[in-house]
């Protein structure tokens, strides 16, 4: 039996995947991303190839993508993130025509046409508005988890802007709504809403047609999935486990590569 294992190192979270070769998930594991990104990374690959019963001579090809690919030492392919995002979309569904993936610090959107190739894309800037980092702000304001976040938000009851896209300026804005009174609810629901218009904003039309997974780490937020599916012409489709795309796209780009080159390392 052959194994690939795809390593996301993003700079929220670290996420592992181990497939054998005909693409079936074999485990995975999640850790929020430590300081010392390289040992956690070992550890993390060390721990999903010993639940699997395996060792690492067993692997056959190992791909690294994300903020610290550059940490997994032994990596056989380092695979920027566009890429990985990608092909783990149409790993998980042929024929997708995009890809949302929206993690602590960035957002990808992907457009995606025949045979799984990238057409274009767009990422964001520097600014934390449109990522996870907005919404992990907001959970803090409120007092409250972001599984407790997106239930409050889906109980709002009452429409309300938060006017600014900077997380600076809104986080002004959500204590002066909090100081007014203004229901956790509303409030939730209202930075959902800023963090979706900032999301399309940045997409640039690339959110229009066909289907786009949603995928990343805020894609586990029902809540936000359905303001953005009421926001954007293209059916929105959340995947099982919506923060493995990338490491499924590395593993599965591992899995081309075996045997179809002369084993040196890349980076595409």
């Amino acid at each position: 039996m052959a194994y690939y294992l795809g390593a996301d190192l993003g700079s929220s979270y670290v996420k592992i995947l181990l497939m054998t070769g005909e693409g079936a998930v074999v485990e995975r594991a999640v850790e929020p991303t430590e300081v010392v990104t390289r040992t956690q990374s070992e550890r993390l690959v060390n721990n999903v190839v010993s639940a699997a019963g395996l060792t690492r001579r067993m692997i056959c090809r190992v791909a690294a993508s994300g903020w610290g690919r550059d940490n997994l030492v032994d990596a056989d392919d380092r695979i920027t993130d566009i890429a990985a995002v990608a092909r783990g979309a149409v790993g998980v569904m042929p024929g997708v025509s995009g890809v949302l993936d929206v993690g602590g610090q960035d957002t990808k959107a992907i457009r995606i046409g025949k045979g799984g190739r990238v057409l274009r894309f767009a990422l964001n800037d520097k600014c934390a508005a449109g990522t996870g980092r907005f919404l992990e702000m907001a959970t803090r304001k409120l007092g409250v988890s972001p599984e407790e976040f997106a239930r409050i938000a889906a109980r709002s009851a009452h429409q309300i802007a938060i006017s600014s896209f900077c997380t600076v300026f809104a986080e002004s804005e959500i204590v002066g709504l909090v100081a007014q009174g203004t229901s956790p609810e509303d409030i939730a629901r209202a930075v959902e809403v800023s963090t979706v218009d900032r999301i399309i904003q940045m997409a640039g039309g690339m959110l229009t047609g066909g289907v786009v997974l949603f995928t990343g780490g805020l894609a586990l937020n029902a809540d936000l999935a359905g303001v953005l599916q009421d926001r954007v012409e293209a059916k929105i489709v959340v995947p099982e486990h919506p923060q493995f795309v990338g490491a499924l796209g590395a593993a599965l780009i591992a899995h081309d590569r075996d045997g179809r080159d002369e084993g040196g390392r890349g980076d595409v």
